[in-house]
Formats: C-alpha cells, structure tokens, sequence
C-alpha cells in the first residue's frame, strides 16, 4: 500500500532534472500497475484522507468471473477438438470419411445456435442453459473414453465404416459434443456482451484469455500424449480426454459463479430480429460464411498437413509429433490470437468491419502459400502467429458487430445467427471440399490451391466493399469511412508494386553486373533531387496540383508499356561493364526507367501533399491514409510474383511481362480515381519562397533533414539489393527454391506492407502524439541494424519473410514521421515545395548515395557479408542521433523515452 500511495506524493529538495527524471519514473510505475491491473480485472479507485492519497482497489468480479470462464472452456475443448482429424483417421477412416464427417457434424447445430439463443431471450434463462450444456459436454467426454475401436493399423474400406457399429457411436457422441460445444459459445458470448454494455468493442480483451487456455493446455495435452503413448504403434488420446473432463468439471463451478446481465423489461420479438437483417447484415454474413470456410481447413486439416509432411520429409519427427502439433497450437494462441484478441478493442475503434475482413482473406492467402512450399514441420511453427489476423482479430469483429447491431432483447438471437453462418454454414462447406481436396490433390498441393482461392476472395471482398460504399444510396448500407481517405494512394501502390522492386532483378537479368545496378540506382534518383522541389513549388504557384497529378500518372502508363518491348530481357551469361556502357539497348532501358521513376516521384509529392491538405490540423493522422497505399502494394506484389512465377515455367529466364500488365492496367484505373478527387489547394494565398527560406534557419530543421538522407541511404539497400540477397542465398544454400523464388520475393513484399506497415501507419498517430521525430529516427535506424544483421545470418530466402515484418518501423513509421513533420514545418501555400524538398533529401540525395555504396560493397564481398556491414553502420547512426537528441533535443536516450512513450507517457 505505502509503494502505491507514496507514486503521487512526490519528493521534495530536488533539482529540477531530477524532478523530471522521477516524475517520468512515477508515470511509468503507474502506467505498469494499470496495466497489471486491466489484464487481472481490477477497478482502482482512490480517496483522499487528511494527509495523502490512498489507493484502493476493487476486483471486477463480473469480468473476472468471465476471463476465468473463457480461459477453463478453450482448455477444454484443446485436448480434443484439434486432435479430431487425426483420431478418425488412427480408427481406419479415410479422408474422404473423414471430410463427411466434418461437413454433416455442423448441420444438427443449423438451427441450434439461433434456437438456443431466442429461447434463452425470450425466457431469460442463459446462466442456467450454460451450465446444462457444460454437464452435457462432461457425460460426452467420459462416453468417449470408454468406446473401442481406438486403434487400426490399416484404412478401412468407406462401405465397411458405414456398417460398423462403432462408427455410430462414435460419430454421435461427437455430434452432441460438438452441439454442446456450439451452445456454449452463443451462451458465453452474449453473457460477455451483456456484462460489457456499451464498450462492446472490448470483448476481445476478455475472448483473449480462451486463447490463453486454449494454448498453454494445447502444448501439456500434446506432450502428455506423446508421453503416454511410447513404446505404442498408435497414440493413446485417453490422458487428453482425461485432462478435458477435469476442467470442465471445473469451468461448471465457474459458470455457476458468473452474474448475468439480462434484459427483463425488453420482451422478445422476432420482428425485431428481422429488421436488422438488412443488405449490409446480409453481405456482411456472407463473408462470415467464407471465413468459416477457410477455418475449416486450420481446423481439420492442419494436423494432418503436417502428419503428412513429417512422413513424406522427416520421418524422424514422428515419435514426437503431437508435441510439436500441440506447440503449433499454443503459438496459434500465445504468439497469435492473444496480442490481436488484446488489440482488438483499438483496431475496431478505428477500422471498420469489412476491412477486417479484407486482412482477414489476404492473411489466410499467406498462410496457406507458405504450408504449400514448407517441407520441414518446425518451418510451420513461425507461420502460425498468422492465427492473430485470421482467427482473433476476424472473430472479435464479428462478435462485436452483431451485438451493434442488435435490437434490444434479441442479443443471443443474433449471435446464433452469425455463428451458425460461421460454424455450420462456411465450416462444413470447407469441410467438405477439404476432404475431397486432400483425397485428390494431398495436403501440400491443396493449400497451394486454397492460396489463390482465397486471394480471390480478398479481391473480390474489397471490391464489393468499395462498391457499397461508393454507390450506395442507402446511408445505413454504408461503412463509416473517412472522408479524408486518399484513394490514389491505394492507386500508386497498386501500380507501382508489380514493377518498381524487381527492377534490379530485371536488370540483373539483362546480364548488368552489380556495379552497373549500383550505378543505375545511383544516377536514377539525383533526377529527382531538381524534379521533387520544382513540382512542389510550380504546382503550389499555378495550383495545378490535381492535373500534375494525373499528368504523371499517364506518362508512368506510357513508359511501361515501352519497358515491355525492349529486347534483351534475358542474357545467359554476365555482360562486361565497357560493353554494356556502350550498348544503345542499356541507353533505352536507363533512359525508360529514369522517366518511370521520375513520374513515380511526381506523382508521389502530388499525393503526399494533397493528402496533408486533406487533412488539416490532424497531420499525424497521415499513416492512417497511406496504409492503403501498403495494402494495395502487399496484394499486388505477391499477385506479381505468382503470375511471373507461373508464366516462366519451362523458361530459362525469368518471363516479367505478366507484371507490366498488370502495372499498367492498374495506373489507368488510377488516373480514373484521381480524375475524380477533390482538388485541395489553397487558391487565395500566395506561394512566398521567403516563408521557406525562413523555415531553413532553423538549426532543428536542417538536422531533421540530415538524419531523412542517412533514412534514404539505409532505405535503398532494401529498394535495391534485397532481392538480388534473396536470390544469392537460394543459389548458395537452396537451389530448390528457385522455381519460385519471385512467389517468394513477392509474398516478402507482401509481409512488408500488410504484416508490418499497415499496423505501423494505423499506429503512427498514437506514436507520433507521444514521441518526438527524432526519437522515431533513433529507433528507426537501431530496426535497421537488427534487420540487416538478422539478413546475413539468414541462409534461407524462406526465413526472410518474418523478418520482413520489421519493415513496419523501418519504412511505415519513418515515412509518416517525415511527412506529417513537412507539413507541420510549411509555411501556408508552400506546403507543396516543403513536400518536395524532404522528398529530394530521402531519394534524390539519400537513395543514390546509398545505392552506389550498396553496388560497390556487393561487388566487393558479396551479399550476406555487405549486409553485416550495413548492420554496423545502422548501429553507429544510431549511436550517433541518440547523443545528438540527448545534447540538444531530451535528456534522455531513445532506449529509455521509446519505452515510456509505448507505455502513453508523452516526452515531446
């Protein structure tokens, strides 16, 4: 108590930095101790006495009771629902058997979940219905146990299973387990909301500790089965049964403890219910009917996924298979669904539904592309923090959205619905075609299918989101969106994603050494050291912003179109440097990608400077825009890499017109959404180059633009080398991955943009409102040094993808924090040049400089050594801008300010 109560009563007799040292230190004990105290469910209220303020607190028993309930039923559902797959099949059923099973098991829980939910509204009744069907779920475990048949060493014919006794019993218990399971979730989930009431958008903090359960219990059933069953030639599940039976036992206590809120005024009508089910519930439900339908195959066929690539290449891992399954799971759990469930309430806050639901898609795309190429069942276990996205961010949506919308009285009516368009709908859909897919295809080539399906369905999604809220008349049908969304962002991504990254790996192909690559990346960007400031302040002069804008765009669309018809794509051998100096064919192909490139800039400053314009007084809020410009350049990159990697099949090149293609019909949709915004421009106030001259004078100003050029040297080993890295190392140490070695390439980007800038733009307001600019760039240059290290350690091109996730802090946060800086630092009218001129100081200056050095070292050493290098280097600027900040910005270093400013303690 006295620890508590002495943080606010101060320390008297010190000097003034001491003061402020043990005032931050104050705030960031307290902000540790709230946090605490949210995660075990405690309320903190204070009083005040006559000599100083005391603390007291208070456990929420309501939430309390339900984090325990949501963490006893997950961990007792782990030791068996998992594991259904592969016990149906160690009792001799087939894929095709089992397929059947998965899709017909749902359907008695059609109606279930509607039906349990307009029975408990109408006769409130929900406390005791959770309890009844947590009995029933403890009677089925122990039936389990006792049925035999655990064990057939061969499959048995589908004609024979259906006549076997045994099957029957077996697949009813699972059914009324399966049922009992279903209820319980309706029940549990609209008890939560009910507890909740209006902060119904924080029910994922409480879902999160079901994930909890779910993988710590995971990880014990899996070794305890393991362990119980060597020296066998099957595995025994009975221990995990045995472990399930106990916590629900348990879990029944629990429930009996829960208080539930419930509506007794509002009396049930089923007309109320149908007044919700409009066109939006309607598409919305749709897509909950495909997300069903992608879980089933993480569901049911998971384990059997890596079963199967354990026998076909590591056998050795058998013995202690489960284990590692159970591992996968609780990584699902702790490294996935836990952070997404707990973020949650502050993604749906400020992200609506069906864009969820678009990262939802795009993250089942992912993750099953990289089930179809892993061979090892370890490589797996990384991939499963895509649990987060997939199931904990998309389910909290879903969940939340229904209680929204909701009429009074019918909360547990519309829970069922949504959960049976999950669970009985897309589930047994998924089910079913899974276990043809398996039966013809096998596991590894049915994920590869299951990849593009579900890359279709983003697409697919996203368009029809757009189209509801672009043309929709009906203002309910509307998502709320902002209105100072920048569209073409979303257009320059797209167009420029399938092109700009592999232009070094198309020039390697044309047979130029590292040393010309180098240079080209050198020479390219001093263009726009002239073209960046000019733009900038011609348009903020004649205030031709918006025709500048699609101006550039047109002339990008014009010279990829030419880049398809130069010769010599695909050179055998490496050319000389003297020879290729004096080649027409390198003159057309430098002089087509400078122009290219400088259309890129153009329409970049236009974008950027529009988009601060758009935005007012909330320029911090620009990463919120410009993550749609990541989205649309992680989809289109691996929809690149796949297409360029199918066309070249049978090649002995590399076939990159399918992504010209691609980028040029991408930038005339563009010039059509540009043609369409409204030109934000100032007209009345005059452009003063004064005003600018002003602004340089500033000591504080020209080291922010020193440090964005250091920003441009590191940013251009990743722009430049990165992908002529990835295919060094594939040729060292993996040969195998060369087929695919642009899908892989492609999918990094992908990582880039969706895993690691879309969090870091939405987040960039909350960081830039609590650390200063300069602290971004001393944690941005210390990212630099971690990811260049961990680059030429890595001898896998497939360990790069986590790795890729960094790109979030290296680009997304830097960027934003250059940009929203500019705008803050514009004189009125010349927003525009201001724009332009710390655009020239990151690419026209930073990025040539950094790509000559880049050349030169990778032709000197190699790769994976210049990547060591580069490490050290980012550790040294780091050093170097962190005493610099210290000396002239905070008294403090950016280990110690990054910390306290994550934890809400503002240190501008």
């Amino acid at each position: 108590m006295f620890l508590f109560s002495s943080l606010d009563n101060g320390v008297p007799n010190r000097t003034t930095q001491d003061s402020t040292v043990h005032h931050i230190y104050l705030i960031t004990i307290r902000k540790i101790r709230n946090i605490c105290f949210s995660l075990c469910c405690i309320d903190i209220t204070t009083f005040l006495d006559n000599k100083k303020n005391m603390y007291t607190f208070q456990i929420n028993k309501k939430l309390l009771g339900m984090k325990i309930h949501f963490f006893l039923a997950s961990a007792s559902a782990a030791p068996i629902i998992p594991f259904l797959p592969m016990i149906l099949m160690q009792r001799g059923y087939s894929s095709v058997v089992v397929g059947s099973i998965f899709t017909l098991l749902p359907l008695p829980a059609l109606f279930l979940r509607a039906a349990v939910g307009a029975i408990t509204d109408k006769y409130k009744c929900r406390k005791p219905a959770l309890i009844f069907f947590l009995v029933i779920i403890s009677l089925v475990l122990c039936l389990l146990m006792f049925i035999p048949g655990t064990n057939v060493e061969t499959q048995i014919d589908d004609v024979d299973v259906i006549k076997l006794p045994t099957f029957w019993l077996f697949i009813g218990s699972i059914t009324i387990l399966y049922a009992g399971i279903i209820a319980r979730g309706v029940l549990e989930n609209t008890i939560c909301m009910g507890l909740l009431g209006e902060n119904k958008y924080k029910f994922g903090e409480q879902r999160v500790w079901g994930a909890v359960g779910w993988g710590m219990i995971s990880a014990v059933s899996g070794a305890v089965i393991d362990w119980f069953s060597k020296g066998q030639n099957y595995k025994n599940y009975t221990p995990g049964m045995i472990i399930s039976l106990v916590i629900c036992i348990l879990n029944i206590f629990v429930a009996s403890k829960i208080e539930v809120v419930e509506n007794t005024d509002k009396k049930f009508e089923l007309s109320d219910v149908k007044k919700c089910l409009n066109k939006k519930v309607l598409s919305f439900l749709l897509w909950v009917v495909a997300f069903g339908f992608f879980n089933a195959f993480i569901w049911y066929y998971f384990f059997w996924y890596l079963e199967d690539i354990a026998k076909i290449y590591h056998p050795e891992m058998i013995p202690y298979i489960k284990t590692l399954e159970g591992f996968s799971l609780t990584i699902q759990c702790l490294g996935g669904e836990v952070p997404f469930f707990f973020l949650s309430s502050y993604i749906l806050k400020r992200v609506n539904h069906m864009t969820v639901f678009s990262l939802m898609f795009l993250g089942f795309a992912a993750r099953f592309f990289l089930y179809s190429i892993i061979t090892n069942p370890v490589y797996v276990l990384p991939v499963e923090i895509f649990n987060g996205p997939t199931y904990a961010l998309a389910y909290s949506a879903a969940t939340s959205y229904a209680a929204v919308l909701a009429p009074v009285g019918t909360e547990g009516t519309l829970q069922g619905i949504v959960g049976t368009a999950f669970v009985e709908i897309g589930a047994p859909f998924g089910s079913f075609v899974g276990g043809y897919m398996f039966d013809r295809l096998g596991s590894i080539a049915s994920f590869k299918y299951l990849a593009g399906i579900a890359l279709v369905v983003c697409f697919t999604q996203t368009f029809v989101n757009w189209l509801i809220n672009r043309y929709s008349k009906d203002k309910d049908l509307k998502e709320n969106t902002s209105s100072t969304d920048n569209p073409a962002i979303v257009g320059i991504g797209i167009g420029a994603a399938p092109i700009y990254p592999f232009l070094s790996t198309i020039s390697k192909q044309r047979g130029y050494s590292s040393i010309i690559i180098g240079l080209i990346f050198t020479i390219i960007p001093f263009l726009g050291l002239v073209v960046r400031p000019a733009v900038g302040a011609i348009t903020d002069k004649y205030k031709c912003r918006k025709s500048t804008f699609i101006l550039s765009i047109g002339i990008m669309s014009i010279f990829i179109s030419i880049l398809m018809l130069i010769p010599g794509s695909a050179v055998q051998t490496e050319i000389n440097d003297a020879d290729v100096i004096s080649s027409p064919l390198f003159w057309w192909f430098f002089g087509t990608i400078a122009i290219f490139k400088i259309s890129i800039v153009i329409s970049t400053v236009m974008e950027d400077t529009i988009c601060v314009h758009l935005l007012d007084d909330d320029k911090t809020k620009y990463g919120h825009q410009k993550m749609w410009g990541a989205i649309g350049w992680g989809i289109m990159s691996v929809v690149f890499g796949m297409s360029v990697d199918w066309f070249s099949k049978g090649l002995e090149y590399t076939n990159y017109t399918p992504g010209f293609i691609i980028s040029l019909i991408c930038s005339f949709l563009d010039m059509y959404v540009v043609s369409k915004m409204k030109n934000a421009q100032n007209k009345e106030i005059k452009t003063g180059l004064s005003n600018v001259r002003k602004v340089f004078t500033k000591i504080k100003v020209l080291s922010f633009l020193f440090w964005v050029v250091a920003y441009g040297i590191l940013l251009s080993f990743i722009w430049h080398f990165q992908f002529l890295y990835m295919e060094d190392i594939s040729n060292i140490y993996h040969p195998e991955t060369k087929p695919y070695i642009k899908t892989i390439q492609g999918l990094s980007l992908t990582i880039q943009c969706i895993g690691g800038e879309v969090p870091f733009f939405i987040l960039s307001n909350f960081i830039l409102n609590r650390v200063s600019h300069m602290n971004v760039f001393s944690l941005l240059f210390l990212t630099f040094a971690v990811r260049f290290f961990l680059y030429s350690i890595i001898s896998n091109p497939v360990w790069v993808l986590p790795v890729e996730l960094l790109n979030g802090i290296t680009y997304a946060l830097g960027y934003s924090t250059a940009i929203s800086y500019a705008a803050e630092l514009a004189p009125v009218g010349a927003e525009g040049t201001l724009q332009g001129i710390v655009g020239t100081a990151l690419e026209g200056i930073g990025i040539p400089i950094g790509s000559f050095i880049g050349g030169t070292l990778f032709n000197r050493f190699g790769s994976i050594t210049s990547f060591r290098i580069f490490s050290y280097v980012a550790l040294a600027v780091t050093k170097i801008i962190d005493y610099f900040n210290f000396l002239f910005y905070i008294k403090t270093s950016i280990f110690f300010s990054v910390v306290l400013s994550a934890l809400g303690v503002a240190i501008k």
